[in-house]
């Protein structure tokens, strides 16, 4: 079972790694092909993880609804192996043309202000993105599974709920990485990246909150976290789209950002 949970763990690790790498060729093919490893690996392992607490969970009919799907995501993941390989054939490995490809990416704010910088709760926000969150939400996918297990056999609907949420946070978690890296880096437009990709979290929020109500579980059950869930993303979502409005670090930073 540990050995099992490693696996996951370790996958997750890689793309943490391979996502904060600054000068990585083809990082988003090589990201996608982790992911949709780490997607696949769990999806086979979740008949194991639930004969393993207990569950009355009829296998068969999970490998014969879900062969398909995983087998087209584990596909999916190995083309994505040929960009990335291209990439790197392409790629200049100089750090004179790196650097020199950088130029012109980077924007001079007010230097001269004493909020100019990477620093105080913006350098907490990207802090938090690129390390922290990653660790977070793998810790609660392993004890969200092994949940699941103990409910899908009166919930078959569960099941489907949790790999769609675990899909969809893993895309996120990513995402919200890259934009942390390029708020780090000081990049033209990655402002208004970051209130949109807010705004599209918010609308997830909402949605997923609808969806936890579709597993068939008693909705009493499901209302107090839900609730809970929902009315901590508002408050989050509330909280760093009016900083990155309103923030005197944020507009000396990024000249652009308001544009």
């Amino acid at each position: 079972m540990v050995l099992g949970l490693c696996y996951p763990l370790i996958s997750i690790a890689l793309i943490v790694l391979a996502a904060t790498r600054k000068y990585l060729p083809g990082k988003p093919w090589l990201i996608a092909f982790l992911a949709a490893g780490l997607v696949n690996m769990i999806g086979w392992q979740i008949p194991q993880l639930l004969m393993r607490f207990g569950a009355d969970f009829d296998v068969s009919r999970f490998y014969d609804v879900m062969r398909v799907p995983l087998s087209l995501i584990n596909l999916i993941g190995f083309c994505m192996l040929i960009p990335f390989i291209l990439s790197l054939a392409n790629h200049p490995f100089s750090n004179g043309n790196i650097a020199e490809s950088q130029q012109g990416l980077e924007m001079t704010g007010d230097t001269s202000s004493p909020y100019y910088g990477v620093h105080g709760w913006l350098k907490f926000f990207v802090i938090v993105n690129i390390y922290v969150s990653p660790i977070i939400f793998a810790i609660q996918q392993i004890i969200g599974f092994i949940g699941l297990s103990n409910l899908a056999g009166r919930y078959p609907g569960i099941l489907v709920v949790g790999i769609i949420e675990a899909g969809v946070g893993i895309f996120l978690v990513i995402k919200w990485i890259m934009i942390a890296l390029r708020l780090r880096d000081i990049t033209p437009g990655v402002v208004q990246e970051a209130k949109r990709w807010l705004l599209i979290v918010l609308g997830w929020n909402l949605l997923s909150t609808v969806l936890a109500f579709l597993s068939g579980m008693d909705p009493e059950d499901i209302a107090p976290s839900a609730i809970k869930g929902l009315f901590q993303g508002i408050i989050a979502f509330a909280i760093w789209y009016s900083y990155f409005n309103v923030s005197k670090r944020v507009k000396a930073t990024y000249p652009d950002w308001n544009q």
